[in-house]
Parts: structure tokens; C-alpha cells; sequence
């Protein structure tokens, strides 16, 4: 079968490399370089052999940045593939390095044909980390606490003499008003919140905080492993297949015993804190005030479309829920000891209806995201 360049060559699967091999700026250490152009460069050398040990990541995907080594691994192309011209010698992807390189893949590649994708029999969920909503911050049975433990909540208001539903409730929200108006509605809820904790009570979020969320590096950086993740799971998908067309199950990908490796470690890695530092107090951050560590996660694909070339498309869509109410753990400022005391009415006079915990949810929607197969090449050339 005759194969053609335009289609199925390194220059094809990227505008950057498109823009090499009609003679653009060469690809360099020092430059910056989109992250996948420079990983389709580092795949494609490992799999003919260049060793990249230091540019390869713990999930064995290429890290997409051109440092010292692969720089050393383009030189040592550029000497094997133009041994007598040593002004290809640069260590740079130019026009004639990339177009060198992609002759020697495609000379080796052995399936690049179609593929056949079964359609997904509903949503896919790739990871679920369930909250407890009976955990104690959610219970309300103030008789199973320790006297000691009622008693170190009073011992850090002892200042203020003699506790009450009104005091109580300005000092929660004295402190958690430094995270904003969102941060603070949370609390406002809560005082008036009648609603039975024992149904595990969740109150979803605005919008306004799905635009934080998305945002925020906790949850961006969890993002990426999930698409590099998913990614890998794909391409070992492919290349377990071994003939053409390749049957892809989509379905695999699912939580649960069975779940392919890849996706097993992101989610048994995954962790959305919004905690880390104590400057996001410092700084006022409404998500550290406002709902702080997540204890519950959902990740689902909602859709997935498979084209016969293996580029494909998928959405995903994030559940986090966090409980608002505080635990033994908690005592650490009058804040705490206030909120502790109110949902398990301690207070003298309170309001013995109000001031029930509840679980806080946050969707993040629609999360697209696109990929391709990369090519299988021949068991020689790795």
C-alpha cells in the first residue's frame, strides 16, 4: 500500500510540525513549543530506538518538552540519518530532520488502518469516590461525643464568657467572610438550613463556583493526568489489537476491577484539595474558605465519537462534594468550635431546628476533549 505523507506523517498530526516541514522555524531547546508537537517528536525517536529515559513519565507517556535530552536524541538522528552533511548536525527538528524522520517511520509502519468503535452503552464512569454522609461532620448526635471533647470546644471561647446562637454565628461568619460573599453564603445557608443531615442533605453550587473550580490548579492539574490517562489507555488499546480493522471498547474504561492501568493510577492518585498552603488563606480564597477539601468525586465520560482514522472525541463531567460542618478534627479556632457546638445544639437557647450540616456538590460540565491513535509501527523499530 502506498502511503502518503500528507496523510498519515508526523507533519500531519500537528500544525507546528506542518509548519516545520514547509520549512518554518525549526523545533529547539530554549524555544517555546507546544507540548504535544514536541511529545509526537520524542515518541517517534524513542520508537526508533533513542533512548529518553529523563523525558519519559512515571505513566510512560513522553513529557512534551525539549530539554538537553532530546536534543542529544535529534543530534544523534540528524549523525545517523546525514552522516556526511554536518550541517544537519544543529540538534534542532528542521525541515529536513522532521521530514528524515517521518520517511523512517512511515518505511516501518505496519497498521495504520481503520478502526471500529463500539458505541458506549450509557455514561462511563472512570472514577467514584463516594462521601460518607454519615461522618461525624453530618451526624447530630451530640451523645455519642466525649465529655472531653465538649469541653475543649467551651475552653476555646472562654474569652467571651457566656455562648450564644447570635455570638456564634458572627463568629463564623467573621471568618469564613474572608473568602468572599460565595464563601460566606455557604455559612448563611447553614444557619438557616432545616433540612435532615440523616438523607445525606446536598445543596449543589452555582455556576460561579464551576468557574472557579475549573479554573483552580487543584482540579486543572487532575484534568491533565486524566486525558494523558485516557490517552494511553487508548493507544494500548490499539496496539493490542494487532490486526485491521481494530475493535475499540470504549466501555473498558469503566471503574472497577477490570479498569485498564492507566486509569487504575489516576484514580487511585487523584486528590482535589483546595487546602494545599496556608496562603490561599492569606489570600482570602474562596475555595479554601468555602468548601476546602473535597471528600466525594464522580468523573464521568458522557459522550465519545470515534472516527475510522482513530481520532476521537469525548466529554467528560466532574462531580466533587464536600460536607459543611465540622468534626472532633476541627476544633482548632472559635469558628470551628462555634460551628461544631450550633449543629449539634449546645448552645443554650439556640435554635434547635436550624443549623443541620449539609453536603456542598460542584459539577464542572462538558469538559471536551480530542485525541488520535498514534500509529503502531513494526516490532523492530521501537
Amino acid at each position: 500500500m502506498a502511503i502518503n505523507p500528507d496523510e498519515y506523517g508526523l507533519s500531519a498530526r500537528h500544525a507546528r510540525l506542518r509548519e516545520i516541514a514547509n520549512g518554518g522555524r525549526p523545533m529547539q531547546r530554549g524555544m517555546p513549543e507546544p507540548l504535544d508537537a514536541v511529545r509526537l517528536v520524542q515518541t517517534a525517536l524513542v520508537q526508533i530506538g533513542y533512548a529518553m529515559p529523563k523525558s519519559k513519565m512515571p505513566n510512560g507517556l513522553m513529557d512534551g518538552r525539549f530539554g538537553y535530552e532530546t536534543e542529544g536524541a535529534v543530534r544523534s538522528f540528524q549523525t545517523r540519518q546525514f552522516p556526511t552533511q554536518k550541517q544537519f548536525w544543529s540538534g534542532k527538528v528542521d525541515m529536513a530532520t522532521l521530514l528524515g524522520l517521518q520517511s523512517l517511520l512511515l518505511g516501518n509502519v505496519v497498521n495504520l488502518g481503520s478502526y471500529v468503535w463500539l458505541p458506549m452503552r450509557g455514561p462511563i464512569i472512570l472514577k467514584q469516590q463516594k462521601d460518607v454522609p454519615t461522618s461525624q461532620d453530618l451526624e447530630n448526635t451530640p451523645q455519642t461525643r466525649p465529655a472531653a471533647t465538649i469541653a475543649r470546644a467551651k475552653v476555646t471561647l472562654t474569652e467571651h464568657g457566656q455562648l450564644t446562637e447570635d455570638y456564634c454565628k458572627k463568629r463564623i461568619e467573621q471568618t469564613i467572610s474572608k473568602g468572599g460573599s460565595l464563601a460566606t453564603d455557604n455559612a448563611k445557608y447553614f444557619f438557616s438550613n432545616r433540612l435532615s443531615p440523616s438523607s445525606g442533605h446536598v445543596r449543589t453550587l452555582s455556576s460561579d463556583w464551576t468557574a472557579l473550580v475549573k479554573k483552580d490548579s487543584s482540579f486543572t492539574g487532575n484534568h491533565t493526568d486524566l486525558t494523558i490517562a485516557i490517552e494511553e489507555t487508548i493507544n494500548k488499546m490499539a496496539l493490542a489489537a494487532g490486526s485491521s480493522p481494530a475493535t475499540m471498547d470504549i466501555n473498558r474504561l469503566a471503574d472497577g476491577p477490570n479498569q485498564p492501568q492507566p486509569l487504575k493510577n489516576f484514580a487511585t492518585n487523584i486528590s482535589f484539595s483546595f487546602t494545599q498552603n496556608i496562603f490561599r488563606y492569606i489570600l482570602g480564597d474562596t475555595l479554601a474558605f468555602g468548601i476546602g477539601d473535597i471528600q466525594g468525586i464522580t468523573v464521568t465520560m458522557t459522550s465519545f465519537q470515534g472516527k475510522p482514522d482513530g481520532d476521537y472525541e469525548y466529554k467528560l463531567t466532574y462531580e466533587l462534594f464536600d460536607h459543611f460542618g465540622a468534626d472532633d478534627g476541627d476544633l482548632y479556632d472559635p469558628a470551628q468550635a462555634c460551628l461544631w457546638l450550633l449543629q449539634r445544639h449546645m448552645i443554650p437557647n439556640q435554635d434547635k431546628i436550624a443549623f443541620q450540616p449539609y453536603r456542598l456538590r460542584v459539577v464542572v460540565p462538558d469538559m471536551v476533549e480530542k485525541g488520535s491513535v498514534e500509529l503502531r509501527f513494526a516490532a523492530g523499530v521501537r
